[in-house]
């Protein structure tokens, strides 16, 4: 059998769907520093709008991850997409959380997807 189609597939698949994450984050970035220079942008902590953004993002590759892991059509996402999303997450996190604890977060984040990459792996 020849493998290259299903791999060809499966690289056009990741290519549009990141495509369309950039497109998201930003419409997001847009959308929140737009909200900024009108005064609508919550204020939490000391977080600006670069928090908000990489908070966003964040979550956007984590939705995007965990649709790649519950949809059949899609190939499965890889651990660097959900270390990716934590990393982004927790930086957005960084204006409201106290900075000292941002980076040990990253590292913690980063090992325990590791962990659970090598437990769970089917």
């Amino acid at each position: 059998m020849n493998a290259e189609p299903e791999v060809a597939r499966k690289h056009e698949q990741r290519r549009r769907l990141q495509g369309l994450y950039w497109a998201c984050v930003l419409i997001w970035a847009g959308l929140v520093f737009a909200a900024d220079s009108v005064g609508w942008l919550p204020k939490v902590g000391s977080a600006d709008p670069w928090n908000w953004v990489f908070f966003g993002a964040g979550l956007l590759a984590l939705l995007g991850a965990l649709w790649r892991e519950v949809s059949p059509a899609y190939a499965r996402p890889r651990v660097g997409n959900y270390v990716w999303a934590g990393v982004l997450i927790i930086i957005g996190l960084s204006a409201v959380i106290a900075l000292k604890i941002t980076w040990p977060l990253v590292l913690l984040v980063v090992g325990l997807v590791l962990l659970a990459n090598f437990l769970f792996r089917r």
